[in-house]
């Protein structure tokens, strides 16, 4: 399994290489002049040519493409992804960016893991029921609401009551640290509800799929035959069999934690990488842009790796493989 592993990470090195070569040729070909962009209006006694010109040279937009790529995976590699359209390192702006994010992404993943397993086991245990029914139906709306809809039904329902611009409030560094802590929880409430509650859903749903086929298998019954107490058949046999499909879940949900969500975050002007991103579209900033998608495939590659880490840990049958 150890050869397995080392295999996909070395296929994943392609893989990245592919997604900045992509992102890089998209670019390219995007219509518009991003160092005339940078330039603004031109003005009365300025040299526009002369200002574009230096914008392009300092972009590198006066070299030949295939040099300019190459160029930034050879920095990109030391995690040197250059300097942005205002001139600050965009990995200033990444680090400066990433606070949020976390917040925001660390906080969502674990309410719908301590929210979504337990539910799903739960509903997928009372199959057919009374509970299952009224919890699957209740799951139904948020799994079929987008998070940037439920963003904006939070704000017109609870915008008068909680804070929903920004992550914190002004002077906050100056607050006792207990009233920080709440001021960022208060800022935090309307866009954590957008995220969690559509992707509870879905994990919940998921997890109940998961558990209710390994319910029904032969194992289980002969386990309730043999006169197990039911706690056990239903945590110790179904849904430990059924990890695997969780663990898949929880691992391809990692880059969700780091990546943020584009419009979710505009919507509430979070100043996380989502938004860094969204902005960076609009101003034709490349360096930002080749730099947050290729963070975004590492996270993509990395959480597959660890999804099958952690089915190899949960079942080691699958070493054998």
């Amino acid at each position: 399994m150890g050869w397995e592993i080392l295999k996909r990470i070395l296929l994943a090195v392609p893989t990245l290489l592919g997604t900045t070569l992509v992102t890089f040729l998209v670019l390219q070909a995007a219509p518009g002049d991003p160092a005339r962009l940078a330039a603004g209006v031109p003005q009365a006694g300025v040299d526009s040519a002369r200002v574009e010109a230096r914008i392009r040279a300092f972009m590198g937009l006066d070299r030949p493409p295939a040099r300019r790529y190459l160029d930034w995976v050879a920095r990109a590699a030391t995690l040197d992804f250059g300097p942005a359209l205002d001139g600050e390192p965009v990995k200033d702006k990444i680090l400066r960016a990433l606070p949020a994010t976390l917040i925001l992404g660390v906080a969502s993943f674990l309410v719908g893991l301590l929210v979504a397993v337990p539910l799903g086991t739960f509903m997928a245990h009372k199959a057919g029921g009374f509970l299952d029914r009224l919890f699957t139906n209740l799951l139904l709306l948020p799994y079929s609401t987008p998070s940037w809809l439920a963003g904006l039904v939070l704000i017109l329902l609870l915008g008068g009551v909680l804070p929903f611009q920004g992550w914190r409030s002004e002077g906050w560094e100056s607050l006792p640290f207990l009233q920080a802590i709440l001021d960022v929880a208060r800022h935090s409430l309307l866009i954590l509800l957008a995220v969690v509650l559509p992707g509870l859903a879905h994990d919940a749903l998921f997890v109940r799929r998961a558990v209710l086929e390994e319910l029904g298998k032969g194992y289980v019954q002969a386990a309730r035959a043999l006169g197990l107490p039911e706690r056990r058949v239903l945590w110790g046999h179904a849904f430990r069999n059924a990890l695997i499909p969780v663990l898949t879940l929880v691992g391809v949900s990692l880059p969700g934690i780091l990546a943020g969500s584009v419009i979710l975050e505009q919507l509430f002007s979070w100043p996380g990488i989502g938004r860094l991103f969204f902005q960076a579209l609009q101003g034709r900033d490349y360096p930002v842009i080749m730099a947050v998608t290729t963070l975004s495939a590492f996270l993509v590659v990395a959480g597959n790796l660890l999804a099958d880490a952690l089915c190899v840990l949960a079942d080691p049958r699958l070493r054998r493989g």
